[in-house]
């Protein structure tokens, strides 16, 4: 999943940009994997590691990812950031994309765009892979495509606190920069709502793009376990042996 990742960030469209890769504590470091699929460009590579555990994690007080995302957000030179977790993949034009929609916006601090679910463990994202297999879901499950990514602008403290997340949104470097609006830490769960919060007290609304932006990987050994208790069908990792 990690390559995928990495592959969606070479097909990009829009070169100029810069990769902040956190590794969580993870039993297998993704420094090897990083090198192998951006080999030609390591040069816009930065790496951070917590070394938190799996037992750190889950505890209350949590992992300290939120304090190394600040640290690559303080040390970056761009202007836009984003999140792309371990299990997502950028659609080939996002970069392009966002781009232009921060030029065209330039009063506006941060938007969220459309995503598609796919199975990761069956599926390859981005129709720039020749065996995508993407599917498109029709069903509960499918909150961030169907019901309300149709223009709507979110206030993410509202009532539709938790349909977005931090890997949909793209926001300015300048809000964290210039007015101290920071990942918390040490933390693991709710991060994006603690920062979404943030970005809604301080700008409003989060608006939409009008275009897609990333693969979303749903299954059930993803940290969260809110789908689970909601009772939706989530794809389990037994898949990948089947």
């Amino acid at each position: 999943m990690v390559e995928n990742a990495l592959k969606s960030i070479l097909a990009q469209t829009y070169e100029d940009w810069e990769l902040a890769f956190l590794d969580d504590g993870s039993s297998s470091p993704g420094k090897p994997v990083v090198d192998k699929i951006l080999a030609q460009h390591l040069d816009k590579i930065k790496f951070y590691n917590t070394h938190d555990s799996i037992q750190t994690k889950l505890l209350a007080s949590g992992s300290r990812i939120g304090m190394l995302m600040n640290q690559a957000i303080r040390e970056s030179q761009t202007e836009i950031a984003l999140m792309l977790c371990d299990d997502d993949a950028l659609f080939l034009d996002y970069l392009h994309n966002l781009n232009r929609w921060f030029t065209d916006n330039p009063a506006k601090k941060y938007c969220y765009s459309d995503v598609v679910l796919f199975n990761p463990f069956r599926e390859v994202p981005g129709d720039q892979f020749k065996t995508s297999s993407i599917q498109l879901f029709h069903t509960q499950v499918d909150r961030y495509h169907s019901p309300y990514n149709k223009g709507i602008n979110i206030a993410p403290i509202s009532g539709l606190l938790g349909v977005i997340d931090a890997s949909q949104p793209a926001w300015r470097t300048s809000c964290n920069k210039e007015n101290s609006i920071w990942f918390p830490y040490p933390q693991t769960s709710n991060l994006d709502i603690s920062f979404l919060t943030r970005m809604y007290q301080d700008y409003g609304v989060c608006f939409y793009s009008g275009f897609y932006g990333q693969y979303k990987a749903v299954h059930r050994d993803a940290l969260s376990t809110k789908r689970q208790k909601k009772g939706e069908k989530l794809y389990q990792i037994q898949d990948l042996e089947s």
